[in-house]
């Protein structure tokens, strides 16, 4: 959203550009599960493709900690906040021939450097046990299937706790 209108690390500056994803990304959590809490109709699972914490694959855990400090919040805080955590791997680490920006005009081209941020992620989130790492297949049909049967595991998980 900030990309397709104009806001880019370029123009606003590295760190103020990912302080803005980060505003962006605590205010849409916290509007949905507004929205959810309103209406015992509403499904209450919801799923968000990143979180704050997912912007240690641009900037050092200093600088997030920094940033989370002036939006009155941290990384704890928002560990604790999600239920499970899901790593979707690149497909540039296993597959790099099927590695494209054809339906996402706002990846990089750049197939290292996306393996090195997808590692930079999995070293951000190491040691936290709600994190699943569902690695990259040839066909996204079966990276979406991996993460149904892990939703339903933990949902089953809930069930019988």
């Amino acid at each position: 959203m900030l990309l397709n209108n104009g806001f880019t690390s370029e123009r606003c500056g590295k760190l103020n550009f990912l302080e803005l994803v980060i505003k962006l990304e605590l205010y849409l959590k916290e509007i949905l599960e507004e929205e959810a809490n309103k209406s015992s109709n509403l499904n209450k699972m919801m799923l968000f493709d990143k979180c704050p914490i997912d912007n240690l694959a641009f900037i050092e855990r200093k600088q997030l900690d920094d940033i989370l400090k002036r939006l009155n919040t941290s990384y704890d805080k928002i560990i604790t906040s999600y239920d499970l955590i899901f790593h979707l791997e690149t497909v540039a680490k296993y597959y790099p021939e099927l590695y494209t920006n054809e339906t996402n005009k706002n990846r990089t081209l750049n197939k290292d450097l996306a393996i090195e941020r997808n590692d930079r992620l999995l070293k951000a989130y190491d040691g936290i046990d709600k994190r699943i790492i569902i690695s990259s297949t040839k066909n996204i049909k079966d990276k979406q299937e991996k993460v149904i049967k892990e939703i339903e595991v933990y949902e089953r998980k809930i069930k019988n706790a």
